[in-house]
């Protein structure tokens, strides 16, 4: 563990300490480390980093067994837009083939690999990924899918380099230790030429109207969270080019009410991180998410870069 007097950001290289946000809460699980973290801003580039920074050894404790990830009931209004978001994701991967019908993708935070069921409709992906729970590994293993067990950071990548057409990384970078490492890896399993995407949380408006309420923290399992500059810094210096970072529409706005409703004192039950009222709630705050979409200022970004050709 570092303490935040040690610490530089990855992204800009520049020393942390200049604000920070303490007593921090868990609105969605409720998990209380064991360390009394913050969160200090780099007042450079704007970037964020939870500090001092937890070691590996208390990561896993960070995520319980209720965490969303393992929730297969989305209800009604989440459903519909999780289908919505596969329709898209497959049809803008698919885009990155530059009009051949097959080609190699690497998943990083493969998950049980149910999403590549819904990419495969759209191209003949050969995939590819890794995953740090063991048991939800061993289930991609079992639906036929090349899964390595633990993180990118420490797995053996010599087997993998240069191979993919896509690596894909949806809301992985912001819960890494070394999230440099991780993007240096990214380009190193790429093909010259081939692209890095995938989508994050990103500061934003809403990080200053919901405070320590803003989803987007997601404490403490959100380690760091870049700003747009930031990132395009760590995209960069990892040698990517051609780097676009765009606004998304995400269920943050809503988690960020559910959190405010929390920490107001609104008794709420919460299961897998999610109120009864969560959809309701998700409907609402729909407008807005989309109004913030389309003007460029959502709290969530994707981005895109490639691996220059020749390289």
């Amino acid at each position: 563990m570092s303490d935040a007097a040690d610490l530089i950001c990855q992204a800009c290289q520049h020393p942390l300490g200049a604000e920070h946000l303490e007593h921090l809460v868990d609105y969605e699980y409720a998990v209380e480390p064991g360390t009394a973290f913050r969160i200090e801003r780099c007042p450079h580039c704007g970037s964020e980093w939870l500090a001092p920074r937890p070691g590996s050894a208390e990561l896993p404790g960070f995520y319980p067994p209720n965490y969303h990830a393992h929730n297969d009931d989305h209800g009604l209004v989440a459903g519909l837009l999780v289908t919505i978001r596969g329709w898209l994701r497959g049809r803008k991967y698919r885009a990155l083939l530059n009009g051949r019908t097959a080609g190699r993708l690497f998943d990083v935070g493969a998950g049980d690999c149910r999403h590549f069921e819904e990419l495969k409709r759209y191209a003949n992906w050969e995939f590819a990924g890794v995953e740090i729970q063991s048991a939800v590994a061993e289930m991609g293993r079992d639906a036929g899918y090349d899964i390595v067990t633990g993180t990118l950071e420490s797995m053996d990548i010599s087997a993998h380099s240069g191979r993919y057409d896509v690596v894909s990384m949806n809301h992985v970078l912001e819960h890494v230790e070394d999230p440099a490492e991780v993007l240096r890896r990214c380009y190193a399993l790429l093909k010259p030429g081939g692209h890095l995407i995938g989508q994050l949380p990103t500061n934003s408006t809403w990080e200053t109207c919901f405070g320590k309420a803003w989803a987007g923290y997601h404490y403490p399992r959100h380690l760091q969270i870049f700003s747009r500059d930031g990132l395009g810094m760590m995209l960069e210096n990892a040698g990517f080019e051609e780097a676009n970072i765009s606004s998304t529409p995400h269920c943050q706005t809503a988690i960020s009410v559910q959190n405010k409703m929390l920490a107001s004192g609104w008794p709420l039950t919460i299961e897998y991180g999610r109120s009864r009222i969560y959809g309701v709630i998700l409907a609402l705050s729909l407008p807005v998410e989309l109004l913030a979409w389309l003007v460029n200022r959502s709290g969530t970004v994707d981005f895109l870069a490639r691996r220059p050709a020749g390289t």
